[in-house]
């Protein structure tokens, strides 16, 4: 099948029309990229059968490096069909793919990349110091026990989503004026699961023999992507 001339008909067109162009490619794989090249689209092909295509997206963060996520982990599209069997499904694919990306998918990106979040280092400054301390205390606050329970974790989600709020422009904002509570967040978030699996802290880190967890940059994920999707949690994997 002729997934190159398809694109170049059917996808190039649309990509160029909102500012991308087309920076790199194979013969089943396509590499967009905005003026500034902070944003990237790869449109490809699964390389198992059957014959499927892909959406990824990448956004520049402030460190310079790319972030991602594909079309299908958003609530919308999770159940997008892109498999086909024939030339002309796969061009009726790429047109839908076209479609998603013209009439929301590239406006939502650089949404994305003008408005996600990033853990502070000045927030570091408190996070590191003690935070079981940190988790005791906003328990006290908040009335909440210190155990692994699917309450205290849809209690934290909750409470992103309150601070968070649904428009994304206010996001920085909103995260920069909560930054003490969220901290305190973070920190109980960490400790509950800290208690469960028996590790230790290290410098806002927990520390398990076969890796290393980071609650404050979950947290930061749900802040980011949880109105979006649903498998971005705060809730414990084991209590879903």
């Amino acid at each position: 099948m002729q997934l190159k001339k398809a694109v170049n008909s059917i996808l190039l067109p649309a990509m160029e029309r909102n500012g991308f162009a087309l920076i790199d490619r194979a013969p089943a794989y396509n590499k967009f990229g905005n003026n500034d090249d902070s944003l990237r689209v790869i449109v490809d092909k699964n390389p198992w059968p059957p014959s499927e295509l892909r959406v990824s997206f990448f956004y520049r963060d402030h460190f310079g490096r790319f972030s991602h996520f594909d079309l299908d982990r958003l609530d919308s599209y999770q159940n997008l069909d892109l498999f086909y069997k024939s030339q002309e499904e796969m061009e009726e694919k790429l047109k839908t793919i076209a479609d998603i990306l013209e009439t929301h998918a590239l406006m939502f990106l650089a949404n994305m990349r003008d408005n996600y979040v990033f853990w502070q280092k000045e927030m570091n400054l408190l996070f590191y110091d003690d935070p079981e301390k940190q988790a005791v205390n906003y328990a006290e606050i908040n009335s909440l026990d210190m155990s692994f329970e699917l309450s205290n974790f849809l209690y934290l989600e909750n409470q992103v989503s309150v601070m968070r709020g649904e428009n994304m422009c206010n996001w920085r904002q909103n995260f920069e004026k909560h930054s003490d509570k969220i901290v305190g967040l973070a920190s109980y978030y960490g400790e509950i699961i800290r208690r469960k699996d028996q590790v230790s802290w290290y410098n806002g880190k927990l520390m398990y023999d076969q890796g290393t967890g980071y609650p404050n940059y979950d947290v930061v994920q749900y802040w980011n992507y949880g109105l979006y999707m649903k498998t971005c949690r705060l809730v414990h994997r084991s209590l879903r």
